[in-house]
């Protein structure tokens, strides 16, 4: 019965399991876990609502006292502005079908915030109708990078915002 841990925001990880599962007795080593309820939508996921989590921090999960596994803790702060550059800092890439695209993307946050811990989706559409969607954590200077490979003679359209928050 292990699980698989994500962190979804700076207060909430959801813990997915192969089967139905209950809400049971989570314990998150160095986090307080407030509350614990099986996802309405998802009987073999379980979400956590936790104290705020520390960014890059890596944190145990629990059941029971039986070690699932770990997940890193995600920043609180919320960026005011991603910007998507490929990796040479260009706005726009020529890809070649059959290799790898890499993408960047850096966050601006508060004066005094950190940038590291961020997450940024990155969404990739193409005119093939065909959608690729991953998160990325930025880095201590608030950068995150995401590879992809190209496999249609297509316009790759990508898009990067802080998770949870597609209007930045």
């Amino acid at each position: 019965m292990l699980g698989t841990e994500k962190a979804i925001n700076a207060t909430t990880v959801e813990v997915t399991f192969g089967d139905n599962v209950n809400a049971l007795k989570f314990a998150i080593e160095g986090l307080e876990v407030k509350n614990a309820a099986v996802k309405q939508t998802d009987a073999k996921t379980v979400v956590l609502t936790t104290a705020a989590q520390e960014a890059n921090k890596e944190y145990t999960v629990t059941l029971d006292g039986v070690k699932l596994g770990t997940f890193k803790g995600v920043n609180v702060a919320v960026p005011t502005k991603v910007t998507i550059k490929d990796v040479d800092g260009d706005r726009s890439h020529q890809g070649v079908i059959g290799k790898e695209v890499t993408v960047r993307a850096e966050v601006t946050v508060a004066d005094g915030q950190s940038k590291a811990g961020i997450p940024v989706t990155f969404n990739v559409v193409n005119n093939n109708s065909n959608t690729n969607e991953k998160v990325a954590y930025t880095d201590a200077n608030g950068v995150t990078t995401y590879s992809y490979t190209r496999y249609y003679n297509s316009e790759d359209n990508v898009t990067a915002y802080a998770t949870s928050i597609s209007s930045v």
